[in-house]
This record gives C-alpha cells, structure tokens and sequence, in this order.
C-alpha cells in the first residue's frame, strides 16, 4: 500500500480506488483535491482568524460579544473581513461563520464550541497535534 495522506471521509474510496492507481503507477488522483483545499479563500481567513484569536486569547473560552469588544487588531481585520455591515461588526453573522467551520483544522488549530452554561455560546481555539 502506498503511502500517502489520507482524505477525512473517504477512506474506502482511497482503498478501492486511489491505492489501485497508485500501485499502478498512475499519478495520485486526489492532487488536485489538495491543491484546491489550500487555495479555499475560507480556508484562509479561517487561518488568520484561529491564529489571531489563539494569539490574543490562547485556549480560554471567549464570547463573540467579548471578543468584538477587546479583539486585537489583527483580531479586529478579521472580524471586518467576515462580517463588517454598515461600519459594524455582525456578531450574530461572525458567530454564524465560526459555527460553520467549527472542527476545521487549519494550521494545527481549531474552533470549538465551549462546553460551558451561558446565554450565548462561547468559543475556544484547541490546538491540534494529530489528524489521523
């Protein structure tokens, strides 16, 4: 079996097809499935976002509502970038947008939802040592 880097939710994809192929000698059909994922816009801003928020607040649980009112500045261009309306950032839409990639891992870290009672949700930046 080839050695290559796995995809999430297709592993018996990767077993019935992709590994044939590559012991065939054929070139790894998945490339260009990683090559898009790194060039996602998203995937980019959720980079800058989950490495402004660690910086400012490590892995401490934080409110959209908190972190809108005392981000940093770095913190605060990614807010803008994501839901700036009318001069303001939406925090319902900044909430909706982390909600949304919450467990994506970029760059070792990741959002997570705090497990914590509160009125409104919490949001915790993990750092991720291992994928598999």
């Amino acid at each position: 079996m080839a050695e290559v880097k796995p995809l999430a939710t297709y592993t018996d994809w990767s077993h019935l097809c992709r590994q044939p192929l590559l012991w065939l000698g054929y070139p790894d059909p998945a490339t260009n499935l990683f090559a898009a994922m790194n060039t996602d816009p998203d995937r980019e801003m959720l980079g800058v976002l989950l490495g402004a928020w660690f910086d400012c607040y490590g892995n401490q649980p934080v409110m959209i509502r908190q972190a809108v009112d005392s981000g940093s500045s770095e913190l605060m261009q990614a807010f803008e970038e994501i839901a700036l309306e009318r001069g303001n950032i939406n925090r319902k839409r900044l909430g909706r947008w982390i909600a949304r990639h919450a467990g994506r891992i970029v760059d070792g870290l990741r959002f997570e939802k705090d497990s914590g009672v509160r009125s409104a949700e919490a949001w915790t930046v993990k750092s991720v040592t291992s994928v598999t």
